[in-house]
């Protein structure tokens, strides 16, 4: 039975998809068997690996949450692209009309959980990339997990988002109680700037406590920004660029720590 991750926070731009795109590909070059889940209508893991016409697809993660609502069984194969060397179930627009269709849905709430079942004997690790936002998808993202990985990036705005993201937590711990967090991943860091240093020092004082900090830190790299046009993780892209060694590092701390 695989273990089910959520890569969340509430705010933008924080390296949400480059970490479930870098993470998954980190795990498979260890031997796991991943299975990616773009849970964004703006559909920006999917473009990432390689696939920008995003309102063309009809086989997506909407079309996998309107099945299970309408209880219209498919084969878990059916939705999943393997055009790469990730195999994920792509994203798109149509995410936001099945968020208000929730709304209506009884037990709307475990929707994705219940979807995800049959795809959980066929994978070690399945990663969902979360929305930027609290709204129906992210609580489904987050009531399917067994456990949170919170990327945060080295700036203050990045970091005070981290207070509402917690609260949130709590709340949907009330739903799922066996949410566990993984940890805070510090990413874009510059460990040439005091600021991002006291950043990394604020959060530990902060949160050190109750929540664990992962030790690697994913530092800031253009050719990183790059990879979204090029349809490949960091790690195939460029394996020895800084980022992409982070999130090998990352991913043996992770598995470590498992």
């Amino acid at each position: 039975m695989s273990k089910v991750i959520a890569i969340a926070n509430q705010k933008g731009g924080v390296g949400k998809t480059t970490t479930a795109i870098s993470f998954a590909s980190a795990l498979t070059k260890q031997g796991k068997k991943v299975l990616l889940i773009d849970f964004d209508p703006q559909g920006s893991l999917t473009i990432g690996l390689g696939i920008h016409d995003t309102a063309a697809l009809e086989h997506t993660s909407a079309r996998l949450l309107i099945d299970s609502i309408n209880e219209q069984a498919r084969e878990p194969m059916q939705y999943i692209n393997t055009s790469g060397a990730i195999p994920f179930i792509p994203g798109n627009i149509m995410l936001s009309s099945v968020e208000v269709q929730l709304v209506n849905v009884i037990g709307r709430e475990m929707v994705l959980k219940e979807a995800l079942e049959p795809f959980r004997i066929l994978f070690d690790y399945i990663i969902i990339d979360c929305m930027p936002s609290l709204g129906f998808l992210t609580i489904n993202a987050l009531t399917a997990a067994d456990s949170v990985i919170i990327p945060v990036q080295a700036h203050f705005l990045g970091a005070k988002g981290l207070e509402d993201f917690s609260s949130t937590l709590r709340k949907v711990k009330k739903i799922n109680p066996s949410l566990s967090i993984d940890g805070i991943l510090v990413t874009m860091f510059n460990k040439q700037l005091n600021f991002s240093k006291g950043i990394v020092e604020a959060i530990k004082a902060t949160y050190g406590e109750s929540i664990h900090i992962f030790d690697t830190k994913i530092p800031i790299s253009i050719k990183a920004a790059e990879t979204t046009a090029m349809g490949q993780s960091i790690l195939d892209y460029s394996p020895k660029n800084p980022v992409a060694v982070a999130y090998q590092e990352f991913a043996k701390e992770w598995l470590h720590n498992g």
